[in-house]
């Protein structure tokens, strides 16, 4: 039997959960059930790991170091070094760690049998993040140049690269054609599924208290729906409120719920105060309850290898619309659903889904997108693995 080592820097029953974290917590609940031998570690406290009654170690992340040229993940490393030097004399068949910034650590210190999952086009990502955070251009390449370096490190020490979509692979290949070979070589592409655990029991949970969001002047209102991170630009938000103003402004019937909150959310807040029919819930718990009762869902990030959005509408048969970015023309795959990063060419798509007949036709299409994949996903990745 495998004996598994799964490492994250992250909390993993934080406040903010992603994407990538719920992956990784169901292939570790994944490798639980099969009996396989795993231990975990994560930077969650052992009040917080008991309550949610998982077995793990807590890594130490208080007090870390706020400056921007290192990213979290690798302060956190370092501030647990002494600790992992023990870990490292252990014997394990498997490392699973997701993306770079948490895999370099464990690279540096020689640790074998790493198998890297990518769960972002690491470059565009910090380069959208760390914008947001100063305008010194020197800077801002400086430290993508240190992601390219600890990129390159990792795919030279990992035995396997575990990719979502087929957009980050040649992404990767295409930045580093020094060794796309051995990125050839180590390269497993597996797109997510629609059906992980949290999505299904999430679809099955009511929010009698979301309801209050989804009331409407009127009923023949298209209701919008978007969900994503107001801490930056990356989620596309601020093209999809500038677009749906200029709906607003033509007379178009439509009403707009954004789900998630940030730091810039206050500021979006102000900014449509004179705009009724765009509303914003902050943070849900279960924005699923939401996107359940919508007309149509909109995608339109700047960024995005395999938004959960996208799973969570093809889930709930909810008619979604999403930008030709990153994976996600991959997850949509028919032109009718997708538009351009761009005021002019979102507005044209959701005008067109105004009428009903045109969304159903979408419902149709997706459907079968629903069905080709709904898998069960962590069963995949074990055989990828070749885990027994």
């Amino acid at each position: 039997m495998s004996k598994v080592l799964m490492y994250s820097t992250s909390q993993l029953f934080g406040k903010r959960v992603t994407g990538g974290l719920k992956r990784f917590l169901e292939l570790y609940y994944a490798f639980r059930d099969k009996g396989i031998e795993v231990d975990l570690y994560s930077a969650d406290s052992q009040e917080v790991l008991k309550e949610k009654k998982v077995s793990a170690n807590s890594l130490e992340s208080e007090n870390v170091s706020k400056s921007i040229l290192l990213p979290t993940e690798l302060k956190i490393f370092i501030k647990n070094y002494k600790y992992l030097k023990t870990i490292k004399k252990r014997e394990y068949d498997l490392i699973i760690v997701f993306d770079v910034p948490t895999a370099i650590g464990l690279c540096l210190s020689g640790f074998k049998n790493i198998q890297l999952f990518i769960r972002q086009d690491l470059i565009k990502y910090k380069r959208i993040s760390i914008s947001e955070r100063t305008n010194n251009k020197l800077l801002i390449n400086f430290y993508l140049l240190i992601m390219k370096l600890c990129e390159f490190i990792c795919f030279i020490k990992a035995a396997k690269i575990i990719i979502q979509c087929k957009y980050d692979y040649h992404a990767l290949i295409k930045r580093h054609s020094l060794i796309k070979s051995i990125i050839k070589k180590k390269s497993i592409i597996q797109i997510n599924n629609v059906n992980p655990s949290w999505v299904i029991n999430k679809s099955l949970e009511n929010n009698n208290k979301a309801d209050s969001n989804l009331k409407k002047g009127k009923e023949d209102k298209l209701l919008v729906g978007f969900i994503g991170d107001f801490s930056n630009e990356r989620k596309g938000h601020r093209i999809l409120v500038d677009a749906v103003k200029e709906l607003i402004d033509e007379g178009i019937s439509i009403e707009v719920i954004l789900i998630g909150d940030g730091e810039k959310l206050t500021t979006y807040i102000n900014e449509c105060s004179t705009y009724p029919d765009i509303k914003f819930t902050g943070r849900l718990d279960n924005p699923i309850t939401v996107v359940k009762k919508l007309d149509l869902m909109v995608v339109p990030s700047l960024a995005d290898s395999c938004p959960n959005t996208i799973m969570e509408a093809l889930y709930n048969y909810i008619p979604v619309i999403g930008a030709r970015s990153g994976g996600i023309p991959e997850m949509l795959m028919h032109e009718i659903s997708m538009f351009d990063l761009n005021i002019d060419s979102l507005s044209k798509r959701i005008k067109y889904y105004i009428s009903e007949e045109k969304r159903n036709e979408l419902k149709i299409l997706q459907a079968q997108r629903r069905e080709d994949l709904s898998f069960n996903w962590a069963d995949k990745i074990i055989k990828h693995l070749e885990i027994h």
